[in-house]
């Protein structure tokens, strides 16, 4: 029995090396679901969801993110010159290579008021959204998140703008059908 150990030792060990070799492969291929999101032969970088779009970047499915096509430098705490409908910070921190944003924006009339945020990539964008008038949500389909608002209800969002881009949100559920949009854009350090 003892000269059947070290066989059985080896034969084992040499299953394992197999199964980590088909693991490593089936993952280069796309992962273990066969395929992953990309088609086979898909060139790295490409937007699969939504090749037709010229002007799109990579992003998740079903998102939104676009080049930059309008420039707007990234407003500090408090700017007076920003256009009227670009939000601006009421905080901003530094934190090293990012920043801390905090930003009010308001929904009334069917409209994000203001309806652009500008912010640096890698910036921590720290909302806080009202419902003015009746109930309304706020979604970031790029970035999974989702809050609803009831009339007069302020509630508080919190994620990281990153990577660059152009990004829209909008009104997911709560408008009844009313297209109430936003931009949110993300400008490459």
């Amino acid at each position: 029995m003892e000269n059947k150990k070290p066989i059985v030792v080896a034969v084992v060990g040499v299953v394992v090396i197999v199964v980590i070799a088909l693991i490593a492969v089936s993952m280069k291929r796309g992962g273990l679901g066969g395929g992953g999101t990309k088609p086979p032969g898909a060139p790295k970088g490409e937007d699969v969801f939504r090749p037709e779009n010229e002007k799109a970047l990579a992003t998740v499915e079903g998102g939104t993110r676009q080049v930059v096509e309008e420039r707007i430098a990234t407003p500090e705490q408090n700017a007076t010159t920003s256009r009227k409908d670009v939000a601006v910070p009421t905080i901003v921190v530094d934190t090293g290579p990012s920043s801390f944003r905090h930003f009010d924006i308001t929904a009334s009339g069917n409209k994000f008021n203001p309806a652009i945020l500008v912010v640096n990539e890698g910036d921590v964008i720290d909302l806080g959204f009202t419902a003015e008038g009746k109930a309304y949500d706020i979604f970031f389909p790029d970035f999974g998140v989702y809050k609803a608002a009831k009339a007069g209800e302020t509630v508080k969002l919190q994620f990281q703008g990153y990577p660059f881009g152009s990004y829209k949100f909008n009104c997911k559920e709560a408008c009844g059908g009313a297209t109430v949009e936003g931009k949110l854009i993300v400008n490459k350090k």
